[in-house]
């Protein structure tokens, strides 16, 4: 709803009312929804987030580094303990704030391209950013040691040829959407080490939409 000196005011659907909550204890969160073809990325929703990356890795905060240092956030964990111990049978009972699928927390904040899991046509765009995202969006993050540039793979992704290429082997569903997951989308062929040189005309285009 409105955010003000490091204090995030957000409305709780566990609760069912306002809530406030320090900033430095959420993330601003993408759905699937959020994400269009070289569009901003501007997110509505706030997740908690009850981690620290340290070195490469996501390390949960304990109760009393919480109320620490997010007292309402404490108080805000506290006020849905009952449904977060209950999940999945009590599994979660010792560490009740923990998150249920804690797997690659690390790479949400580094640049990536992003695509609506479910899309009609090709919806990737760029974060430059590090937003996190929900489990209705697929990211590419690159390894350093890949010598193309993401811009230029954006553009391939976004292109008439890998539409085509989907309709064609990939999977459809109601409406002529096309799932965008890892198995039908490994299989689309791209040209390996192109120079940096052919590469330019793609970087320079996609630098301009996306500005």
């Amino acid at each position: 709803i409105s955010e003000k000196n490091n204090i995030v005011t957000a409305f709780s659907k566990s609760l069912n009312r306002e809530i406030t909550i320090e900033k430095g204890f959420v993330k601003p969160l993408l759905k699937g929804a959020d994400v269009h073809r070289y569009s901003r990325l501007e997110p509505k929703i706030w997740c908690i987030f009850p981690y620290e990356i340290k070195n490469g890795k996501a390390v949960l905060c304990t109760q009393d580094e919480i109320k620490k240092r997010f007292p309402l956030a404490w108080k805000y964990l506290l006020e849905n303990k009952g449904d977060l111990e209950d999940r999945e049978n009590g599994r979660f009972k010792k560490e009740w704030w923990c998150f249920g699928r804690p797997q690659n927390l690390t790479e949400f904040e580094k640049p990536k391209i992003i695509t609506p899991e479910i899309s009609l046509g090709c919806n990737l765009t760029y974060d430059s950013k590090g937003i996190y995202h929900n489990t209705k969006c697929y990211s590419f993050v690159f390894k350093e040691s890949i010598k193309e540039s993401s811009l230029y793979f954006l553009a391939l992704l976004n292109s008439k040829v890998l539409w085509y290429f989907l309709t064609t082997t990939g999977y459809v569903l109601r409406g002529g959407y096309f799932v965008f997951k890892t198995n039908y989308l490994l299989p689309f062929p791209i040209p390996k080490e192109l120079s940096l040189e052919a590469q330019k005309p793609f970087i320079t285009i996609v630098d301009q939409i996306l500005a």
